[in-house]
């Protein structure tokens, strides 16, 4: 899928294939790919679906995460991933508003409609707030605020039940 805002050229635009292993080797180059206007017009107002988890578990305001595993992002939308890394466009996040640009090479896509990007936990503990945002192939935006408690593991010995209270 290719943004509406693509401009329309003639042989302007190039396609790398790569093979899905653990490699990821390009096996294919495609040069001097047009990109022609389409007719089709949707009146699609919202941006693409994001779902968070770590360790397949799914992430919500106010969960308690670990530090030591990645976030993975899973998006979705009819029109696809804007992955256009310019203003205005691209997948971006940040901890405690340390915005972070996620290279459009990051995210692998599924299908065509849906795809995954892993976001790495910067050294923090306590609770934090986490932002993200991304855009559809149509131009919408859909962003995520949420806080997490990050969970310090570096100590084994540490307990990881803290304030449990009995319920009678």
């Amino acid at each position: 899928r290719i943004s509406q805002d693509v401009i329309e050229c003639n042989e302007c635009a190039t396609m790398y294939i790569y093979e899905k292993n653990n490699s990821n080797e390009k096996i294919q180059t495609i040069q001097d790919i047009s990109i022609l206007a389409t007719n089709n017009f949707y009146t699609d107002t919202e941006g693409p679906n994001i779902q968070l988890y770590q360790n397949n578990i799914k992430i919500n305001d106010g969960s308690a995460i670990f530090s030591n595993l990645d976030i993975r992002a899973i998006l979705s939308d009819f029109s696809g991933i804007n992955l256009i890394e310019s203003i205005g466009h691209g997948m971006k996040y940040s901890f405690n508003n340390n915005l972070t640009t996620i290279p459009s090479n990051e995210f692998t896509y599924q299908d065509c409609n849906a795809g995954y990007v892993t976001i790495p936990i910067p050294t923090l503990s306590g609770e934090n707030d986490f932002y993200i945002e991304a855009w559809d192939g149509l131009n919408n935006k859909s962003s995520l605020e949420l806080k997490l408690e990050l969970l310090d593991m570096t100590n084994g010995n540490d307990p990881l039940i803290e304030k449990v209270y009995p319920i009678p």
